[in-house]
Parts: C-alpha cells; structure tokens; sequence
C-alpha cells in the first residue's frame, strides 16, 4: 500500500543521501484527445463512417500541440442489390474504401525536447580549495517546432462471406505514408551540443493484405481454421540529412545498418565477397591489380571490387546485402474443441528477409577474446585453404572487422 505521494515513488528522491547504488526516473507528461463520428447508411447498401479527433500533447508547445486528424470510409453492400438478393451461398458481399490520417507522439521520448534541459556534467570541479562542486550543463539545445508525427492512408478492401458465414475472405490493400517523422539525428562534434529531436523524413509502406477463415460444428466437435497473408513494400522517400543515418554497430565491425533515400528502413549494407585466397588465386590479382586488398594473405576473404576501380574501399565498393524487413509473411491457426475442450494452434512464417548474425562476430573473429565457433578448427592455416578464413589478431586484410555477406 504505498502512499500516492511521488516522493516515495522513485528511488533517487529518497531522503538516505547514503543509499546511492539503487536510482530511478519519471516523466511527467499529458495527452488530451476529442473526437467525433458520424455514421450514415442508406438502406444498408451505400455506409459511410467520417471521424474527426483532436489530440493535444504536453511534448509539444504553441502551434504544435494540438493536431487535427480526419478520416472517411465509405462501403457498397453489394449483397443487398437486387441482382445478389437470391445468390444463396452468398452471405455477404462488400467493397469498402478509407482515407484517414493518425498523430503519433510516442516516437518522442523526452517530452521535453522543446527546451534545453539541464543535466549534472560527470566530472566535478574543485573551487575555492577543497570545495567539490558539481557541474550542470544543456546537453542538447531545444526545439520549440518539433511537432505531431502524421501518417495517413489509403486503403482499398473487400469482404466475402459464405456457406453462411462459415467461410469469409477478406482483402485489403493499402498504402501508409508517414510525414514529420521524429528522429534524432547526428550533430557534427563542433556544434558543441546533441542534436535534438526533430520532424525529419518520410517513409511508405505499401501491400496487400489477405484472411481467410472457415469454421464449422458436427454434433460436439467444432473447429475453425485461419489462414493470413501479408505483403508489403518499405521505402524511405525522405530523410532530414543528405547522407545516409548509419546504425546497427556491434563491437570491433563496422555499421551493419543504412537507413537512405529510395531503400527500406535499416537495409543491410557491405561487402560481397567471392571466397578465400589461395596463393595461385592471389599471385593472379595481383599481378594484375597490385593495389587489391595489398594486404591479403593466401586464407583471408576475398572482397568484391564492386565499382570496378581494382581496389576495395568500404564505401566505394560497398552493395546492399538485403532487408531485415521479409518479402511477405503468412499465418496459419488452428482451433479445434469438443464439450468444454480446446486446443489451439499457430504457425507463422516469414520469407524474403535478411538476418544479421551478431553472434557470429564472437564465434569467428579473430579480434575477440571469446568462445569459438567449432569451425575455427577448420580456419585455413598455411596451404590448407577451407571456406574459414585465417586466423590473426592483427587482421590487416579485415575479415573480422569488415562488415560483409558472411554476417549476413
């Protein structure tokens, strides 16, 4: 029963100034929303739903805190038509369209990122003598036009009911545009601050959804069946930067991750590589190109020379090695009773994306001290060429450190 007092709720507002081991933080923020919803239909052929809502965020100030979103849905019963009245396995028939738009404020995670908060600095100073005093400063300047992340959609659907209702099919496609996108991006080390949050970018998602369910009883036993299918396309149209925002860092390799203009949201970007250097295979490129991978031993990894300039640079010969993001997925769920028992099932699958093996960077590298794969028994040593490549701690070819389809 603890006391509705916020002084007792944190651990760092506590009063023993001797207990610093254990900490804790709040935020204090606010969100106040009206809507309104206007539902037509005539003789239940022609619907139509229009909603209008207004939602307010203490996060942002003046102009900015409140956002007005809309949306409209209309849809045709075709079912109720004279011309489908006796198609008895018919349940239902329906087409339906909306447009619509949605505020988003949970992208921001300091709701007080309109102003230049003051933080404690780590080190302190000693003034006047033996006086320890500790520092404050503004880690990061506000910004008072950071306002509501809006997406908005189109969507185009149609619902099919038969065998009186036992089977439905439902299809929807549709197109999410989100604008005002809020991110943080990368201040340069002289401005002196942290970038602050801001409405930077846009990004679209594009596809095609479709459900099918069938259900049915024999005496006791009954069951259903669901089946769901999903496609869509992620491509960033705008980004608040003319250079790509790199992410994805594991420890002693490079980015794994590229976020740019044209791609999907963190694609997968390095090196291709095209096998191990065996020492006929080395003394042939480089007779010709002494300048690619000048340090290759016979056993390191041979990179792809993607721009065709006979040398590897990690940003010139650098290729989009794939999504996180799958090409579609597919669900499938079972559920089966008879009397009072139940049993359910349910299987999902994905297809067409990408993985990055963070583990593979302890297992295989050559750069960390860790618990290695049983493969390095097999890493190429001397003349004995395998698909593992050699083992040294300096890897001045860069097996280990550059990021390539091998972690992929």
């Amino acid at each position: 029963n603890v006391p509705n007092n916020p002084d007792l709720m944190y651990f760092n507002l506590a009063q023993d100034v001797t207990r610093k081991t254990v900490e804790g933080t709040f935020q204090n923020y606010r969100l106040l929303s009206y809507y309104a919803r206007v539902n037509y239909s005539y003789d239940q052929k022609y619907l139509l739903t229009a909603t209008i809502r207004a939602d307010g965020s203490s996060k942002f100030i003046n102009k900015n805190r409140w956002g007005l979103f809309p949306s409209v849905a209309v849809a045709w019963n075709m079912k109720k038509e004279a011309f489908l009245e006796n198609v008895n396995f018919l349940s239902s028939l329906k087409i339906r369209a909306g447009w619509g738009k949605v505020g988003n404020q949970n992208s921001l995670n300091n709701p007080y990122a309109y102003a230049a908060t003051i933080t404690q600095q780590s080190f302190p100073y000693v003034l006047g003598g033996n006086t320890i005093v500790n520092g404050y400063y503004p880690p990061s300047l506000g910004n008072p036009n950071i306002k509501w992340e809006t997406t908005e959609t189109y969507n185009l659907g149609l619902d099919i009911a038969m065998f009186e209702d036992r089977l439905t099919i439902d299809a929807n496609a549709f197109q999410n545009t989100t604008y005002d996108m809020i991110a943080t991006p990368v201040a340069p080390l002289y401005a002196g601050y942290l970038a602050s949050p801001s409405n930077i970018g846009s990004v679209r998602n594009k596809g095609i959804e479709i459900t099918l369910n069938y259900k049915d009883s024999k005496g006791y036993f009954h069951y259903s069946i669901g089946l769901n299918f999903t496609t869509f396309k992620n491509t960033v149209l705008s980004l608040g930067t003319s250079t790509a925002i790199v992410s994805g860092y594991l420890p002693r390799l490079d980015p794994t991750t590229y976020t740019q203009v044209g791609e999907p949201i963190g694609a997968f970007y390095g090196l291709k590589t095209q096998g191990i250097f065996t020492q006929q295979s080395l003394d042939a490129l480089h007779a010709k190109y002494p300048n690619y991978q000048p340090n290759a031993k016979p056993g390191d990894i041979w990179f792809v020379d993607y721009n065709g300039d006979h040398k590897i640079d990690k940003v010139g010969d650098r290729q989009y090695l794939g999504s996180a993001i799958p090409k579609f997925t597919s669900g499938l769920n079972i559920h089966l009773g008879w009397k009072n028992l139940s049993a359910s099932m349910y299987f999902l699958a994905s297809y067409g994306n990408k993985i990055v093996d963070g583990q593979y960077v302890f297992t295989h590298s050559s750069m960390i001290i860790s618990n290695w794969s049983a493969d390095m028994w097999n890493r190429s040593h001397g003349n004995v060429i395998t698909n593992v490549p050699r083992v040294t701690v300096a890897d001045p070819n860069g097996n280990s450190s550059t990021f390539s389809d091998r972690f992929v």
